[in-house]
C-alpha cells in the first residue's frame, strides 16, 4: 500500500514537473517570439531582467546594454509617469506612451503591464506595441480631411470672387490709359498690382479644390526642370542667390506637366526665401528603388521642430506676406500624383524630398 502511494506521488510530481516545463516553454515562446516589444523589469529596483528580440530591434539596443540596467538609467520612457507608483502599479492596460530609442528617436507606443512573480520576486511584465506609423497616418488623414474641407470651400467661392475682381481690373486698365488721370497713374498701377496678387491667391486657393489631375501623361522630370531653369535662375539672380542642378538619369513618371512645374517653382521659391544671399538652392533627381526622386535643398537655418508638423497646412505661414497656400498646393499636387513627400531639416538647411512612382505603362 505504501509502495503504491509512493508511486502515485512520484507520478504526480513527474506530471507537475512536466506541466511546469511545458508552461515555461509556452511562456518563453510567447515572450521571445512576440512581435510586440516585451520586457520584464524588477519591481524592487527597476532593473531589466529580460527583453525580447522585438524590443531590441525597435530600440536599437544590444541585449548586454539593457539587461542589468535600470529603466531610468536608459531614459527609455518619455511621457509615462516614471515614479515607482506610476510605472510599478498593479495593472496598466492600453496606456499611450512616448519612448525613445538608443539614437534618441522618439516613438509612440501602446503599453499594457502587469505584475508577475517568479521565484518569489515581483516583476513588471510590459507589452508595448509600436504605434508610431499609425499615429503618423492618423495625423496625415486629419490633415487631408482639413485640406478636403478647404478645397470644397475654395471651389464654391473662388470663382465668385474672381469674376468681380476681373471686372474691376478691366475698368482700372481703361482708366490707366486716360490722359486726364495721369496724376493718378501710380495709384492705379498699385491697385492693378494688388488685384493681380489677389488673383494669384485665388488661383492657389482653387488648386486646393482639385482631387486629381485632369490629364496625366508620361513626363521626364529632368526635361521639365531644364526648361524651367532659365526662369528659376532669373528668380535666384534677382535676390542674389543661385540655383544648382544635379540631374541624374531617371525614368518617366505619369504626371501633369503644368502641376509639376508649379510644384517645382513653389518649392524652389521657398528654398530661395529661406536662404541667405549668395547661397545655393540645389535641385536633384535620382532613382531610389522603383521611385523617381525629386529633391530640393536649401542652405537656410532649418525649420523649427515646433512648426514642422504644421508644414503643408493651408494658411499656415511664417512669411510676412505669405498666404500659407504654396506648400498646401504642393502637398495636393504630390497626392494627386500618388507620390510621397518627406521633409528633412537641420540647422544646415532643409530638404523637400518627393518620391514619384515610376511610369510602368
Amino acid at each position: 500500500m505504501k509502495r503504491k502511494f509512493r508511486r502515485l506521488k512520484r507520478n504526480r510530481l513527474m506530471h507537475l514537473e512536466s506541466a511546469l516545463r511545458a508552461s515555461e516553454e509556452r511562456f518563453y515562446k510567447v515572450f521571445h517570439e512576440n512581435p510586440a516589444m516585451v520586457s520584464m523589469i524588477s519591481v524592487w529596483d527597476g532593473v531589466y531582467f529580460d527583453v525580447n528580440q522585438s524590443w531590441l530591434s525597435i530600440t536599437g539596443y544590444k541585449r548586454e546594454e539593457v539587461i542589468g540596467r535600470s529603466i531610468f538609467d536608459l531614459d527609455f520612457l518619455i511621457s509615462f509617469n516614471q515614479s515607482r507608483d506610476g510605472f510599478f502599479g498593479e495593472t496598466n492596460k492600453g496606456c499611450e506612451i512616448v519612448f525613445q530609442t538608443k539614437e534618441k528617436e522618439r516613438r509612440n507606443g501602446l503599453q499594457s503591464s502587469s505584475i508577475i512573480n517568479i521565484d518569489g520576486k515581483d516583476y513588471v511584465l510590459a507589452i508595448t506595441y509600436d504605434i508610431t506609423d499609425k499615429k503618423k497616418m492618423e495625423k496625415e488623414l486629419s490633415r487631408l480631411d482639413r485640406l478636403n474641407l478647404i478645397g470644397q470651400l475654395a471651389g464654391g467661392i473662388g470663382h465668385e470672387i474672381r469674376n468681380p475682381l476681373t471686372t474691376v481690373k478691366g475698368f482700372l486698365q481703361l482708366m490707366h490709359r486716360k490722359d486726364e488721370l495721369y496724376d493718378f497713374q501710380e495709384y492705379i498701377e498699385l491697385m492693378i498690382s494688388e488685384l493681380d496678387r489677389a488673383n494669384t491667391i485665388i488661383t492657389d486657393f482653387l488648386s486646393l479644390s482639385k482631387t486629381k489631375s485632369l490629364f496625366q501623361s508620361p513626363e521626364d522630370i529632368n526635361s521639365i526642370i531644364q526648361k524651367m531653369f532659365p526662369l528659376l535662375r532669373a528668380h535666384a539672380f534677382a535676390v542674389d542667390k543661385q540655383i544648382d542642378l544635379e540631374l541624374n538619369t531617371v525614368s518617366d513618371i505619369l504626371g501633369d506637366e503644368k502641376e509639376l512645374r508649379q510644384l517645382i517653382l513653389n518649392l524652389v521659391q521657398n528654398g530661395l526665401d529661406a536662404s541667405a544671399p549668395r547661397q545655393f538652392v540645389t535641385i536633384k533627381t535620382y532613382m531610389d528603388e522603383s521611385n523617381v526622386v525629386l529633391e530640393i535643398n536649401d542652405r537656410g537655418k532649418g525649420i523649427p521642430k515646433e512648426i514642422l508638423d504644421k508644414i503643408g497646412t493651408p494658411f499656415f505661414t511664417t512669411k510676412d506676406r505669405g498666404t500659407g497656400l504654396g506648400l498646401a498646393v504642393c502637398y495636393g499636387i504630390v497626392e494627386r500624383h500618388r507620390a510621397r513627400i518627406r521633409v528633412e531639416t537641420s540647422e544646415k538647411g532643409t530638404s523637400f524630398i518627393i518620391a514619384f512612382p515610376r511610369n510602368n505603362m
